[in-house]
């Protein structure tokens, strides 16, 4: 084998050693990254439900609001009548 040829094998091995640790490195950092990311969405998805949860408790608040005035309005159109009526 030639000087050349030796240098060359030389030069190519340490960029394939770079190269496998960088690789090596990107991936344990892409797992990581990944368990973080699933407990974000996790954390996401309980804020979510809670959010809908006061959404239809607020939802069912304004219903009964909206009961109570109209029975109210009801209450003051026959108030009205009878003081016509009088």
């Amino acid at each position: 084998m030639s000087a050349p040829e030796r240098s060359f094998l030389k030069w190519f091995g340490t960029i394939a050693a770079a190269a496998l640790i960088g690789f090596g490195t990107f991936t344990f950092t892409v797992i990581g990254s990944v368990d973080v990311l699933a407990e974000r969405v996790n954390q996401n998805a309980k804020e979510v439900e809670e959010v809908r949860m006061y959404h239809k408790r607020d939802v069912d608040d304004i219903k009964d609001y909206m009961k109570t005035f109209a029975k109210g309005q009801e209450i003051m159109q026959e108030d009205i009548k009878k003081l016509l009526q009088k």
